[in-house]
């Protein structure tokens, strides 16, 4: 008979480990993702097994998401925390000065996650500071339209256009 009131534990435990199935799934499938920035996986990964404990999120939903964007609306609306953790860019290095890409063509010196979480692609090699620094080139303006250049390293064809752009003050977009 104890082997049965053992089996009640079981379940319980049983419960966390799925949770902590379905939220180890989600960071190592689905991280990086456009729906939550690189470098806080294991921020997200509590916060989804702590809101799967408490019964916020439902670990078989979760795990039938075939989706990486649905997975991560769900578990954004969810948890406060999960919210938090993807929409905050953990990174000490800042955005700096202009680069210049192995091609010649220009860039910005900044993290590599909030490069890539802002449609940019990087290269290594062409910035001071850490190895977590690096060229960010083709980064769009904030508003959509242009790229963001160092004004006082290329001439851009149009008028330069300050605010849609991080970095130094010289740091601006061209919208040309």
């Amino acid at each position: 008979g104890d082997a049965g009131e053992g089996g009640d534990a079981g379940e319980g435990g049983g419960e966390d480990e799925l949770c902590e199935q379905a939220c180890a799934g989600l960071v190592n499938d689905c991280l990086p993702d456009d729906s939550c920035p690189q470098g806080n996986a294991g921020a997200i990964e509590g916060s989804c097994v702590a809101a799967c404990v408490n019964g916020s999120i439902n670990a078989d939903t979760l795990y039938n998401d075939d989706s990486c964007e649905s997975a991560f609306g769900y578990v954004r609306g969810a948890s406060d925390a999960i919210d938090t953790a993807c929409g905050e860019i953990q990174v000490t290095a800042s955005w700096g000065l202009g680069c210049e890409g192995n091609g010649g063509e220009m860039g910005v010196c900044g993290p590599v996650a909030d490069c890539n979480n802002r449609g940019g692609y990087t290269e290594a090699g062409h910035c001071p500071g850490s190895s977590d620094v690096m060229c960010c080139l083709d980064l769009p303006c904030s508003d959509g339209d242009g790229i963001c250049l160092d004004s006082d390293q290329y001439s851009c064809g149009v008028d330069w256009t300050s605010g849609l752009c991080p970095g130094g003050n010289s740091i601006k977009c061209c919208k040309e």
